[in-house]
């Protein structure tokens, strides 16, 4: 199916995968890897097999701590720095792809390991700098295994999406018609990978209660 964008959509994205699918995120905040893990459960309860794994644990020498380390304290202390960052990537895209060999030569050695030892049949990337990793390799020919890039944010930064992926995956039709454009491979929309325990709402009397807060 196609909506008004134009934009093919579906409604779950573990029928566009085989059985045993290696799910990689990063431990930078939970956002990442909230989807990567609905996304295992998904998969298994469909009888497929899946794994997850934290691409900060793929880079040598303790990069992948220290990234998250100095996310955390700007995140806590500079956060206005964060919102720099993004705005000058989105103003000069010509950085990513520096980022993304460099991200790749610290990586990739380790990704292409995991693939061959889970005997991986399809890769899902949740972290932008896996996708743009995944990419490379599947560009440069080092990577004869399916990728799929699952966007979990709604603006898609230009370190979200690489030519070299097979398939995106959206949480709604604009970000997927965004990554298309930019990427030139296909999106769909999937809808947002969430767990199923929000999709009740709860007593917030109640819950106020249940963690000590007060009524206000």
């Amino acid at each position: 199916d196609r909506d008004v964008t134009g934009v093919q959509t579906c409604a779950l994205p573990i029928s566009l995968v085989r059985s045993r699918v290696l799910v990689v995120s990063a431990s930078m905040g939970a956002g990442h890897d909230g989807a990567a893990r609905e996304l295992v459960r998904r998969l298994r309860a469909e009888g497929d097999e899946a794994e997850m794994r934290d691409f900060l644990l793929s880079a040598p020498m303790h990069v992948g701590a220290l990234m998250k380390s100095s996310y955390e304290f700007q995140m806590k202390y500079l956060a206005w720095t964060y919102d720099i960052t993004y705005r000058l990537c989105y103003r000069m895209p010509a950085l990513c792809p520096p980022i993304g060999h460099l991200m790749a030569r610290l990586t990739g050695h380790r990704l292409l390991e995991w693939a061959e030892e889970y005997r991986a049949d399809v890769i899902v990337s949740t972290y932008p700098l896996t996708t743009v990793v995944l990419g490379h390799l599947r560009q440069r020919g080092q990577l004869d295994v399916a990728t799929i890039n699952f966007i979990t944010d709604f603006g898609v930064h230009p370190l979200w999406t690489h030519p070299g992926i097979d398939l995106n995956l959206a949480v709604h039709a604009r970000p997927a018609a965004n990554a298309e454009a930019k990427s030139g491979r296909p999106a769909m929309a999937s809808g947002p990978m969430v767990s199923p325990r929000f999709g009740a709402p709860h007593d917030r009397a109640a819950t106020r209660s249940e963690l000590g807060l007060a009524p206000t």
